[in-house]
């Protein structure tokens, strides 16, 4: 069977199918509503999320703010807290050297009272055996003037006449003269000593006082 041709006549350029135009301009302006209708809620939610989150954001920096000068302030307190405590600790410490040194002197003036006062105890026992020994002195020679004075008692009373062979006994009134100013010299030396002796014991005194 042999093909069969079928001539079509071209048309013209400026003429074209009818009903094409109102099709095209429906698509347009449906696809144009669809797109209005989509856009629409998008901008909306957009502007509402932008809106929440800028408030959220400019709310979180002014926290952000408000916490950053807190902290600045307790920084600055905290600062001024510590440069106190450096000096209240600088003052404590050059209190402390001061103290020591106080007491490392007071140790050392007791330290030399104590041996004072134990010098002056061993001189007063000193002075106690001289004044004893002084004493013991003195009673002998209580004794031995009183011997001397009974001798010069017998040798003034009227006595049996002796040959021309015997010696002539020493003279009465010088030896009694003799014998009293050895008795005031050793009063003197007693006194003196009994005086240095108090003088000490109160000097001991004082210096324990001054420790207590």
């Amino acid at each position: 069977m042999a093909p069969t041709f079928y001539h079509y006549h071209p048309l013209p350029m400026d003429q074209k199918e009818p009903g094409c135009g109102i099709r095209w301009r429906c698509l347009a302006a449906a696809s144009v509503l669809i797109l209005v209708a989509l856009v629409i809620p998008l901008i909306i939610f957009a502007v509402k999320a932008n809106s929440e989150a800028c408030r959220d954001g400019l709310r979180a920096q002014e926290e952000c703010s408000n916490t950053t000068r807190l902290l600045q302030r307790q920084l600055t307190r905290s600062q001024d807290n510590l440069a106190q405590a450096e000096a209240q600790a600088s003052t404590c410490n050059r209190t402390v050297v001061t103290l020591q040194d106080s007491l490392e002197k007071k140790v050392s003036q007791i330290q030399e009272k104590q041996a004072l006062i134990q010098e002056q105890e061993a001189q007063i026992k000193e002075q106690e055996a001289q004044i004893k020994e002084q004493e013991a002195q003195i009673k002998e020679q209580k004794a031995h003037i009183q011997e001397q004075q009974v001798r010069i008692q017998k040798l003034e009373a009227p006595s049996v006449s002796v040959s021309s062979s015997t010696l002539p006994p020493p003279t009465p009134r010088c030896l009694q003269s003799r014998l009293q100013t050895q008795l005031k010299t050793l009063k003197i030396e007693m006194d003196e000593a009994k005086a240095q002796g108090t003088q000490m014991g109160l000097e001991n005194g004082e210096l324990t006082g001054g420790l207590g």
